[in-house]
């Protein structure tokens, strides 16, 4: 936590699937970021991690933006969308896009 936000990060090196110890984690951490008195506190949820679920890169685009981000949107965004999550970043290689709570795609920078 900092500040009005709380800030939860993920390994996309491990599994995110349901049932999976990460996953588990994950879900406790944001129900209890979204409890009315966290957010009271935190109003901004923000999750990081390395592998973006939307992408842009024409130099990965079949291994990375096709098959992986895919499979990031699959099992998370799901969970991330139904926490209120703010912010979903993701910083690999320059190659990865964010959203934002309304689930609009936010290309990122370094």
């Amino acid at each position: 936590d900092y500040g009005p936000a709380h800030f939860v990060g993920y390994s996309t090196e491990h599994s995110v699937a349901p049932g999976s110890e990460q996953r588990a984690f994950l879900e406790a951490d944001l129900a209890s970021a979204n409890r009315p008195a966290a957010r009271a506190a935190r109003p901004w949820v923000v999750v990081f991690t390395h592998h973006p679920m939307y992408c842009s890169s024409l130099v990965t685009w079949e291994s990375r933006c096709l098959r992986e981000a895919a499979q990031y949107r699959e099992a998370l965004e799901p969970l991330l969308l139904a926490a209120g999550v703010e912010l979903d970043r993701a910083q690999g290689r320059g190659e990865g896009l964010g959203t934002d709570s309304t689930n609009a795609v936010v290309p990122q920078t370094h």
